[in-house]
C-alpha cells in the first residue's frame, strides 16, 4: 500500500501544555509499537475516521510530534461545519507525513441501507467529499459503515454483512472504485472469533502481517478504537 505525503512547514507558535487525557496514553502506545513491529518484518498502517473534529487537533498534535506517518479519512459534512474544523483540514494538508483521505460528505447520515441502495448516490455523495476535502483523483477513500476494499492488488467485501442484508443493499464497488477511488477498508487479514483465534486462511498464517490500526473519531477529545 502506498501512502502519498504533502510538504509543509511547522509552526513555531508556543501553546500551553494542554493535559494528558487517555487518548495520548493510548495513542502514544500505538505509535510505540510501530518501530519495533517493523523491525520484525511487519507494519501498522495507523488511520483516523470521522474528522476533523474536536479530537483531531490532539492526534495532529500527537503525529507532528512523533513524526509518525497516517491517513486521516475526513467526512466533507464535518470539514466545512466551521472555521475551527476547514483550519484542520489545511492544518492536516500541511503536514508532510499525513495523508487526507474520503470518507464520504455525510457519512450516509448514518442511514447505511438507504445508502447503500443507491450506487450512483454513493458516488455522488464521495465526490461531493472530494470537493470540500481538496481531493483529486485517484484519491484514498474509506465508505462510511462498510469494510470494503477495491484496490489494483486485492478486493474485499466487508464480511460482517449478513446475506439478507448484503442482498438489500447490493451497491456496485466496482463502479464506486471506477469513479476515481481506492478504497480501503479497516481489517485486512486479523478477523478474529471469540477469544481471538486466528480465522486466517492457513496459507496466511505464517505471512507477516499487515495491520490497518484504525480509530474512529467522535466529538469528545478521545477517539474510539474501531
Amino acid at each position: 500500500m502506498t501512502i502519498s505525503h504533502e510538504t509543509g512547514g511547522l509552526s513555531r507558535r508556543k501553546r500551553m501544555p494542554r493535559p494528558m487525557t487517555s487518548f495520548w496514553f493510548v495513542l502514544a502506545a500505538v505509535l510505540m509499537s510501530v518501530l519495533p513491529a517493523h523491525g520484525a518484518d511487519r507494519t501498522i498502517y495507523l488511520t483516523f475516521d470521522e474528522g476533523p473534529l474536536s479530537g483531531t487537533v490532539n492526534i495532529l498534535d500527537v503525529l507532528q510530534a512523533s513524526q509518525v506517518p497516517a491517513t486521516l479519512f475526513m467526512v466533507g459534512m464535518h470539514a466545512e461545519a466551521s472555521a475551527s474544523n476547514k483550519m484542520l483540514v489545511r492544518r492536516a494538508k500541511a503536514m508532510p507525513l499525513v495523508t487526507i483521505g474520503n470518507h464520504s460528505y455525510s457519512h450516509a447520515y448514518n442511514h447505511y441501507r438507504h445508502f447503500y441502495g443507491d450506487t450512483e448516490g454513493v458516488v455522488a455523495d464521495m465526490l461531493k467529499a472530494n470537493a470540500v476535502l481538496g481531493l483529486k483523483p485517484a484519491v484514498q477513500a474509506r465508505l462510511p459503515g462498510r469494510d470494503v476494499f477495491r484496490l489494483p492488488s486485492m478486493s474485499k467485501d466487508d464480511n460482517s454483512l449478513g446475506p439478507a442484508q448484503a442482498g438489500r443493499e447490493d451497491p456496485d464497488y466496482e463502479f464506486v472504485a471506477a469513479s476515481g477511488f481506492y478504497l480501503y477498508g479497516w481489517d485486512h487479514e486479523w478477523v478474529h472469533k471469540g477469544a481471538g483465534a486466528d480465522r486466517r486462511p492457513s496459507g496466511q498464517r505464517n505471512r507477516p502481517p499487515v495491520r490497518l490500526r484504525s480509530f474512529r473519531q467522535t466529538r469528545q477529545t478521545d477517539p474510539v478504537d474501531a
